[in-house]
């Protein structure tokens, strides 16, 4: 099955939430990151477009450390580290 492209409506969204702060430390620039895990349960969502979030290098990609970046602590750890609920905060983003 092959990927499909992101539509209008999906690149005008990333565009927008590429334009937010990132989700922890409030720096900027930031990585659109795909939310494809829970803060609460183990498993993997679908990967969507619309289910995305803004996060720095450090939050985002695990070469910048262990206990840093959802990469590296997946979505339930970076819950508990951080505090913050990945998907709910994509889908209010989604839907705001």
């Amino acid at each position: 099955m092959a990927r499909q492209g992101k539509s209008a409506k999906d690149r005008a969204h990333h565009a927008a939430v590429a334009k937010l702060p990132c989700l922890v430390c409030g720096e900027w620039p930031v990585d659109v990151h795909h939310v494809v895990g829970w803060a609460d349960r183990m498993g993997r969502a679908p990967k969507r477009h619309d289910r995305v979030v803004p996060l720095c290098k450090w939050h985002h990609d695990v070469q910048h450390g262990p206990k840093m970046s959802v990469h590296a602590l997946d979505h339930r750890g970076f819950y508990q580290e951080w505090g913050i609920d990945l998907m709910a905060e994509a889908e209010r983003l989604a839907n705001g």
